[in-house]
């Protein structure tokens, strides 16, 4: 009722006027789909809601401000809904002092696909070459995010079935390439399998999901 109430408000304040911005009923589907994303609503579920098959079509319709998904995912981050080394920084910090930090530090939130980067490029560019997963301190993922499971495992997969291939050639004459590559890739292992733990997926081949996927 409270919301019909507003609309028929609305619909009262802008009926006559000249200068309406034009409006289409699809729009409302932009509207919706930023308030649900605001709200905390998982794309997966607001994909399904509106019947769409692809995640990535509902970001289309999503406008939530860049200000606003920092806020969130502060929120998050605080009430520990969030994992990732900044999570693990932000629990062990006094409460009186989580909101200054957060706000500190999380200026910005861009999507990486197996997770969220908190880094403001506007300040200094990537220093990890955008190597997120490989335990970057502004790299955090959002618990029990469904929607990026898929991802996370074609990832973590492909990494593991290169760490085999790094270990072949640690008996090279490069070996020290070998080992530092080794080292990364251990780095994006470890994060992409608590990154999956937190998803619910605990035991995960590498070989039968890659067999899996090439069978599609």
């Amino acid at each position: 009722m409270k919301c019909q109430q507003t609309l028929d408000d609305l619909i009262n304040e802008y009926v006559g006027l000249e200068d309406i911005p034009e409006f289409t009923t699809h729009d409302f589907r932009h509207t919706l789909n930023t308030m649900l994303d605001e709200g905390g609503l998982s794309d997966l579920l607001q994909t399904e809601w509106f019947g769409r098959s692809d995640p990535n079509d509902t970001k289309a319709y999503q406008h939530t401000s860049p200000e606003k998904k920092a806020l969130m995912i502060r929120e998050q981050l605080k009430n520990g809904e969030a994992g990732g080394i900044l999570a693990e920084q932000i629990f062990n910090l006094p409460i009186e002092i989580q909101d200054a930090v957060l706000a500190a530090r999380v200026k910005a939130v861009h999507d990486v696909g197996t997770g969220l980067c908190t880094h403001n490029f506007s300040q200094l560019p990537c220093e990890r070459h955008l190597q997120c997963s490989a335990e970057c301190k502004d790299y955090v993922w959002i618990k029990d995010d469904k929607q990026r499971v898929e991802e996370q495992k074609r990832i973590l997969a492909i990494t593991m079935y290169a760490q085999e291939a790094v270990r072949e050639q640690k008996q090279s004459k490069r070996i020290k390439k070998s080992l530092d590559w080794e080292l990364h890739n251990n780095k994006k292992i470890n994060v992409l399998t608590k990154q999956l733990q937190d998803n619910g997926v605990v035991e995960f081949d590498p070989k039968a999901y890659l067999k899996e996927i090439s069978n599609v």
